[in-house]
């Protein structure tokens, strides 16, 4: 019988059941393989299995900080899980795999792992907004991300610092779709321009432009409710920064993606000044 890759892990799982330290190196690298191979949903419930295995032996009596690392790892294989597949159910179960390592990895005796697992905390309730309570959950990821800033800071952690920048930027955008469109889409370019003060152009090209097309965004939503030609204008020079990076030859969907918020805003600039003009860029842009 010819034994595929996932039989392999299954059958390394069952041979060193009592070896925590090689199930913890399965793990991580059965949630590596799966966050890239078409079976995603396979090797992540294997990584799954291998960490809860390795919590009989490291139980946080015994060995606290393994304990909260594994908790940690737990709560990053349900996120990818839920990226696949019962997305509340898992995202569930990923917050309480994060709020166990939590009992461990506080603010003050593990600041940077606090901010780290808060900063994931973040991302799974901005996903689970996404199906459930939205401004609830939208709320709950703003407070996990400022926690994890208590830790991040530029000084200290500018790339971190800037992701999470970055990360509530976002959320306050999704906010603003619901409540407080003005106040929240300021709040939302306050902190992506502050994560556009790490992720450079010149440092960091394809952060840079991921960063600027959701500038781009976020300026076009509040063109809906104030200064519609100035955000719009803000809005289509943050798409073209991005389109510097997001060239139609290294980044095809990418370059699309810019492309089209690029003509989508041309479109809307069109409904205020030079309607033919922008018409016609807008069209070029599509």
């Amino acid at each position: 019988m010819i034994l595929t890759d996932l039989d392999i892990f299954e059958e390394m799982i069952r041979t060193f059941l009592k070896d925590p330290d090689v199930l913890l190196l399965i793990g991580r690298k059965a949630y590596d393989i799966g966050s890239v191979a078409i079976e995603r949903e396979e090797y992540t419930n294997i990584a799954i299995r291998a960490y809860k295995e390795v919590l009989k032996t490291f139980t946080i009596k015994k060995s606290p900080v393994k304990y909260a690392l594994i908790q940690n790892n737990i709560g990053n294989s349900y996120s990818q899980l839920a990226e696949i597949k019962d997305r509340q159910e898992n995202c569930m179960k990923a917050i309480s795999a994060y709020e166990d390592a939590l009992k461990v990895r506080t603010l003050k005796k593990y600041p940077r792992e606090y901010g780290d697992t808060q900063n994931s905390i973040g991302i799974i309730y901005s996903m689970l907004s996404q199906v459930k309570k939205t401004e609830i959950n939208l709320m709950k990821a703003i407070t996990a991300y400022e926690e994890a800033l208590k830790v991040r800071k530029p000084e200290k952690y500018p790339l971190d610092y800037a992701v999470t920048q970055f990360n509530l930027g976002v959320t306050y955008n999704n906010l603003a779709t619901i409540k407080n469109k003005a106040e929240n889409c300021k709040k939302a370019i306050d902190m992506v321009e502050k994560a556009l003060k790490i992720f450079t152009l010149e440092e960091y090209p394809l952060r840079y432009s991921g960063v600027q097309n959701n500038l781009g965004n976020i300026y076009s939503t509040l063109a809906e409710v104030e200064n519609r030609v100035e955000n719009c204008e803000k809005a289509i020079k943050s798409y073209e920064e991005a389109l510097k990076v997001r060239t139609f030859e290294r980044y095809p969907v990418l370059f699309a993606m810019a492309q089209f918020n690029l003509g989508d805003t041309l479109r809307l600039l069109a409904e205020e000044v030079s309607r033919k003009e922008n018409c016609m860029k807008a069209i070029s842009a599509f």
